[in-house]
C-alpha cells in the first residue's frame, strides 16, 4: 500500500484518489503525478494468499481464505492422481487434477478436501 505526499498547494485527484495540499496519504493504488512524491512502497501488494504443495494426501482438509477470489490447482508429479472435493467429500464428483485447473470462488468455497496418490500444488489468490 504505497504512501504519497502532495507537494503542491492544490487538491489533486489521480486515478480516483483525492489528495489535499501537502497531505500525505496511503492508498492501494500506484499514482503517477509530478506533484506526488512516493514516500514508501511498503507494504507491497501481493495477490498470493497461500501456496502449498501436498504429496499423497489422504482426505486432507485445506481452509480457503475468505479473501480468496480464485484457486489454482496444478499437479506437480507425473505419477498418480489427486482428487479435489469442494467444501465436502460428499460433493461429487470431485475434480481429478491431471492438468492445471482454475476455480473461481465468489465466496462459495471455504474448504478443499484432497485425496490421492500424487502430488498437487494449490495456490489461493486475492
Amino acid at each position: 500500500m504505497p504512501t504519497y505526499k502532495n507537494l503542491s498547494e492544490s487538491y489533486l485527484t489521480v486515478n480516483g484518489v483525492n489528495v489535499g495540499p501537502y497531505e500525505q496519504i496511503e492508498t492501494q493504488k500506484y499514482l503517477n503525478n509530478s506533484n506526488l512524491e512516493l514516500v514508501s512502497s511498503l507494504p507491497y501488494y501481493n495477490l498470493l494468499l497461500a501456496d502449498a504443495t501436498y504429496s499423497n494426501p489422504s482426505n486432507q482438509s485445506i481452509t480457503v481464505d475468505s479473501m480468496t477470489s480464485h484457486i489454482r490447482l496444478f499437479p506437480t508429479a507425473n505419477v498418480g492422481t489427486v482428487t479435489v472435493y469442494i467444501n465436502d467429500v460428499l460433493n461429487t464428483p470431485g475434480l481429478i487434477v491431471t492438468e492445471g485447473i482454475d476455480i473461481l470462488c465468489q465466496g462459495r468455497i471455504n474448504n478443499l478436501i484432497i485425496n490421492g496418490s500424487g502430488s498437487i500444488n494449490i495456490k489461493q489468490f486475492k
